[in-house]
């Protein structure tokens, strides 16, 4: 195309080519990266677990709880964290302002109801379960998207059901 200094078909193909690679890419790149997004499993053993959940994250917090979540996360902490009780600004429900709202202990978050879960790592929770109530268990577990790492959901294991009979870890 140069050669023959043809520089309207030159702009043309070099249009056709962005259209398709815009549309490739577009296309297949979110669908390859969906297959390894698992939040919906996490999210999904909450819902199963409980019609009015109150979600809490430990350690680790990512955006898409929240959103595919439909509810805001609780902070939660235990005394051996760096900053365990500094409060944080987190905005005010239906108005445009903020407040300052403590963290939770872990223990006395998930001890205050058997309708609290907490989503974390399989490593931050070995570090802290020996600190939370007996019948608090791995609900669920999937790999960290782009991490080394498996997130979990942990919650208030529910008497007379047997949660290994759902493909649920139980830990």
């Amino acid at each position: 195309f140069i050669s023959q200094r043809n520089y309207h078909q030159l702009t043309n193909t070099y249009a056709v080519a962005a259209v398709a690679f815009s549309t490739l890419l577009l296309a297949l790149v979110p669908q390859r990266i969906d297959a390894h997004q698992h939040n919906d499993q996490l999210l999904a053993a909450i819902e199963e677990h409980s019609a009015h959940p109150q979600v809490g994250h430990f350690r680790h917090l990512e955006p898409t709880w929240v959103f595919y979540g439909g509810r805001p996360l609780v902070t939660v902490t235990t005394a051996d964290d760096a900053e365990p009780l500094t409060r944080e600004v987190t905005p005010v429900p239906g108005t445009r302002q903020w407040q300052k709202q403590p963290k939770h202990l872990l223990s006395e978050f998930l001890a205050a109801s058997p309708d609290r879960f907490i989503i974390t790592t399989r490593e931050a929770w070995e570090s802290a379960k020996t600190t939370v109530p007996a019948n608090v268990e791995v609900l669920a577990e999937a790999p960290y998207f782009l991490r080394r790492h498996q997130l979990i959901v942990v919650g208030h294991r529910q008497e007379g059901v047997n949660t290994a009979d759902r493909g649920r870890a139980t830990h």
